[in-house]
């Protein structure tokens, strides 16, 4: 795992490009739920995979 500063510097990172896309409050809210939601989606689908290994 990594380090608690490490993971900041990777939400830094992503804000940033949020930024740089000049979204709006609201919007940049919405990206990150679909970005969670894939998250989940690939973490489900890689147990899956490992169960059936």
């Amino acid at each position: 795992m990594k380090t608690r500063k490490e993971y900041e510097d990777i939400a830094t990172e992503v804000v940033n490009v949020l930024a740089d896309k000049k979204l709006s409050y609201a919007e940049a809210v919405h990206v990150l739920e679909i970005a969670q939601e894939a998250v989940q989606y690939k973490a489900i689908v890689q147990l899956t995979k490992k169960e059936r290994d």
